[in-house]
């Protein structure tokens, strides 16, 4: 929203869910930076035609849309080049990677890092840890997404349903809800590490990092990064439940 206001562009944005009596967090800039904002009532398998239908209408009044999706081959060039990125840093400080965890709601993320590895050969096993019970339709979207980014950048390469490594034990109670486990991993990385994670994504993914260590899910591997993928203004929205830490 903020990048294209500051080019003159106007912005439609359908967010899933019922509209809040409050705005707060990223709905709230969403608000001020002028976006327009459409609520709708759909699953991810869903909200493509919804979106369809939405540059349909944008089109006949006159408009030149363009449909930013939720995850696409193009955005998660973004994380072929965060590998690379991964590697150099970790080059400088002598420092072998051999696990990477994340989170992951859409397959973008998963989708570039699989890819980044392969090219570059890393040998990192890659683990996604899901914020929403989504079942196949998301490995079959990350498989797809990650096999169309190697096409676009012209790599040698082919990704299988068998290099994406997502795991759902973590959901809790759906997407975007901030369970007990949750919250209290936000409140121990902030007071021991002084990093703030999001209520939606990353704290649910240290929580499973956290768990799968305890369970010695990792015992074979030496060092493992975690990949924090911000939305900390997020924070704002869930100050309620938060204040009770």
């Amino acid at each position: 929203t903020v990048a294209a206001r500051r080019l003159g562009m106007k912005v439609v944005l359908l967010l899933r869910g019922e509209e809040p009596q409050e705005y707060t967090g990223n709905l709230l800039l969403d608000h001020i930076f002028g976006a327009e904002i459409r609520f709708i009532q759909a699953e991810w398998h869903e909200s493509a035609e919804i979106t369809r239908n939405v540059v349909e209408e944008l089109k006949g009044k006159g408009y030149t849309p363009y449909a930013v999706p939720f995850s696409s081959p193009l955005g998660s060039v973004g994380y072929v080049n965060a590998v690379l990125e991964l590697q150099e840093q970790a080059k400088r400080m002598s420092l072998k990677v051999n696990c990477l965890v994340h989170a992951v709601g859409s397959g973008g993320t998963q989708a570039g890092l699989i890819v980044g590895n392969k090219a570059l050969e890393t040998g990192i096993d890659v683990f996604g840890i899901a914020t929403e019970s989504d079942g196949d339709w998301l490995l079959n979207t990350t498989t797809q997404i990650a096999d169309e980014c190697a096409r676009l950048l012209d790599l040698d390469l082919t990704v299988t349903r068998d290099d994406v490594k997502i795991l759902y034990d973590y959901v809790g109670e759906g997407y975007g809800i901030l369970d007990g486990k949750s919250k209290e991993t936000i409140k121990l990385v902030a007071r021991t590490e002084g990093i703030m994670l999001d209520p939606v994504y990353t704290s649910k993914a240290m929580a499973g990092l956290m768990d799968l260590v305890k369970k010695e899910h990792f015992k074979n591997y030496g060092n493992i990064v975690f990949l924090h993928t911000g939305g900390i203004v997020a924070i704002s929205a869930y100050k309620n439940e938060l204040k009770l830490l």
